[in-house]
This record gives structure tokens, sequence and C-alpha cells, in this order.
């Protein structure tokens, strides 16, 4: 499992840029860690559908999430809950790694219970039926100002969310793996008695 915190240094040192999303975004279940490919969607409040034609567009949207993906959804809803207990159940049955969401979520207790994991920005009780419809599937969205394509690489931890472009995922790896040789050195030489100066002046790491 990649860190997101070595990976920012990673992205950055290979000149990218706007990779991260808002810290706004948390793990209902504490240290939670998901890395797996984006299948995205976008959505929007609704008002002009009934009950029944929202849960149809709801339930054909959850089942529509490929195994070992991991949903990133950009709700484009600052009040209802975009994620629960049955979506998370049926979710978790389907193989799909985890649920990222700008919005809400409900159902918490339940879906702690699952261990399934999600992402989020609120918690609260007002459900989706009759509300908010998914619009789009598969298709680039942006989240938190960052633009998310269909098998960009996820990963979500403790310290955040971030998003490897797909045509940059070798590469942000490959350099990975340098990076966390270079902090090994640096941390065996602090353990060994060097000052985190001479650590870094000896390494030109830190």
């Amino acid at each position: 499992m990649l860190s997101t915190s070595l990976l920012n240094d990673v992205m950055r040192s290979i000149g990218l840029d706007n990779f991260t999303l808002s810290p706004r975004f948390k793990p209902l279940i504490d240290n939670t860690s998901i890395q797996g490919k984006a299948f995205t969607i976008l959505g929007k409040e609704t008002h002009n559908l009934s009950d029944h034609e929202t849960l149809v567009l709801w339930t054909k949207f959850i089942d529509s999430i490929p195994k070992n993906s991991i949903a990133v959804c950009q709700s484009n809803s600052d009040k209802y809950a975009i994620m629960g207990d049955l979506s998370a159940e049926t979710l978790k049955r389907n193989g799909v790694l985890g649920y990222i969401v700008d919005g809400g979520c409900r159902d918490i207790s339940a879906i702690k219970k699952l261990n399934f994991p999600v992402f989020y920005f609120f918690n609260t009780p007002e459900d989706v039926v009759g509300r908010w419809i998914p619009e789009k599937l598969n298709e680039p969205i942006t989240v938190s100002g960052v633009e998310i394509s269909n098998n960009d690489l996820i990963v979500a931890d403790s310290d955040g969310i971030i998003v490897i472009p797909s045509n940059k995922i070798q590469e942000v790896k490959d350099r990975y793996k340098k990076m966390v040789n270079d902090e090994d050195l640096v941390r065996n030489g602090i353990k060994e008695g060097l000052s985190s100066y001479e650590s870094y002046m000896k390494y030109k790491k830190f």
C-alpha cells in the first residue's frame, strides 16, 4: 500500500501538482487505507422525479460499480447522504474496494460494522430518495478542484486522498521505490545517532 504523504513528495518531485483532494474528506473508519483504480460518478440534485424513479437510477448505479475499483463521486450536493448501509452492503459483496464522495453519508454505525471503506464530508440522516440522481458514469469529474478520470489510481489513508493520473502511474511508482530507499537511509542514520541536520546533509533527503 502506497503512502499519501510519500506520494505527495514523489509527485511534486516530478513536477506534478493539484493531485490532493480536500482535507474536508474524512474516513468513516479510523486508519482506513485503500488503493485502486477510479470509477467516476457525476451526480446532481433533482426534484422532478418520483421516489421510484430515483431509486431505479440509484440501484442501477450501485450495481454498475466494478469489482476492485474505488468509486469516486462528484455529488454536487451539500445536503444529502450519497451513501448508506444497504448500498455499502452491495458494494462490499460485489468486491468494490471503497467509496469516496464529496458529500454526506448516513447509517454510519451500520457501515462501520460492515467494515466498508468510505471517505466523505459530513454525516446526515437526509436520504437521496426523490432528491438526487447519478447523472454520468465513467466520465471525467472534478472533485476538490482535482480532475479525476476513470482508471486514475486513487490512494486514500489517514493523511488524505491522492489521485495519480493513469498515464503517470508507472513513473510515480518507480520514483516512489527510490524515495522509500532514500528515506530508509535517513531513518537508519538517525537511529545510529546522526542529527536531523547531519542526516539531511549526508543524504540530501528529509
